[in-house]
């Protein structure tokens, strides 16, 4: 690493723009600019705090893409591009699902077995609700060229009322319908 001077950085944070000097450095090797505290304010490559990253991917989740932008500035009194914020939750959405996927294949490759020391005498379950198939087709509310089975749910507070609830099952899913 060659080091390029200090130089002023602006970061967004949840309490508006923030400007630091840091030192920057230039990789000799694939000619790439870093500054040495990019690793521990910054998410990733992204010119914001870690919180604030956080913030705008959790909003992400529960809220339409195209609604961020007057969200996050609502909530949070923070003014960030549409561009910028879908990169964000593109690189964190991605680095998650790797996160997700590695662990996952080293689940499959190393399962666990459980020793027990002594045998169970007896097994309790308890549920609130028994999906059943009725081995009856219907056409899936996503895809109606395709029928699908119909699950039902009976409950024990209603013996009388067999079917509360029905879910076709196709592809795609289970569509949820009420009758």
């Amino acid at each position: 690493m060659e080091n390029k001077g200090v130089r002023p950085i602006t970061i967004m944070s949840l309490s508006g723009e923030l400007i630091f000097e840091w030192t920057r450095y230039r990789c000799r090797a694939c000619g790439r600019n870093l500054t040495s505290a990019d690793a521990v304010v910054c998410c990733r490559h992204h010119r914001m705090t870690r919180h604030l990253a956080k913030q705008v991917c959790k909003l992400a989740t529960l809220e339409y893409f195209t609604e961020l932008q007057r969200l996050m500035a609502d909530q949070h009194g923070v003014h960030l591009g549409h561009d910028e914020m879908l990169r964000l939750v593109h690189d964190v959405g991605g680095t998650v699902d790797a996160q997700r996927q590695s662990k996952a294949e080293h689940a499959a490759a190393h399962p666990s077995t459980i020793h027990l020391e002594m045998r169970p005498q007896r097994v309790c379950v308890s549920c609130d609700g028994i999906m059943y198939c009725t081995n009856e087709t219907e056409p899936c509310l996503d895809h109606p060229e395709k029928n699908g089975l119909i699950w039902q749910e009976m409950r024990e507070s209603r013996p009388d009322l067999v079917a509360h609830r029905a879910f076709v099952n196709c592809e795609s899913g289970f569509a949820d319908f009420c009758h």
